[in-house]
């Protein structure tokens, strides 16, 4: 890795090796202005929310995602960008979610399909980088509670 220039890149097999070969898609390089400690606190929480909702089924225009137990770095990752729905509990949580523009569930009081509907959607659309998976999520909760289902 060359010092001179400041990346941040997702993990790649093999270690402890001098030198590496990282695909050019797989690296991202950070402004010279930046603290490299700082930035590479980044790959967690942005990168697995950018694979997440660009990555093998990129988001379309119009889609949203269902952010689950949000709280995390990933979820205020995820808030950045693309729209998401959280759904978590505790007031200052919901509170907080909700001052940063955010669709709020609180899945110990909602019941999800009910609140779906209060936002204007006819039924929950739930994304995962597994396409299959996807579609059973859709589907199983149409009967069931979301805190049933996890």
């Amino acid at each position: 890795m060359c010092n001179e220039i400041k990346i941040l890149g997702e993990n790649r097999n093999g270690t402890f090796a001098e030198y590496i070969s990282i695909p050019e898609n797989s690296i991202l390089p950070i402004s010279t202005d930046v603290n490299i400690n700082e930035a590479a606190s980044l790959g967690v929480a942005y990168l697995t929310a950018w694979s997440m909702i660009f990555g093998n089924r990129p988001l379309q225009p119009g889609e949203t995602i269902l952010v689950h137990g949000a709280g995390g770095g990933v979820a205020y990752a995820s808030i950045q960008l693309a729209k998401i729905i959280a759904t978590t509990s505790g007031e200052k949580k919901i509170e907080h979610f909700k001052s940063l523009d955010t669709d709020v569930i609180d899945y110990e009081e909602d019941n999800i399909l009910e609140t779906d509907k209060k936002l204007g959607r006819k039924r929950p659309s739930f994304r995962t980088s597994l396409a299959d998976l996807n579609v059973f999520l859709s589907d199983l909760i149409q009967s069931t509670s979301l805190t049933h289902v996890f």
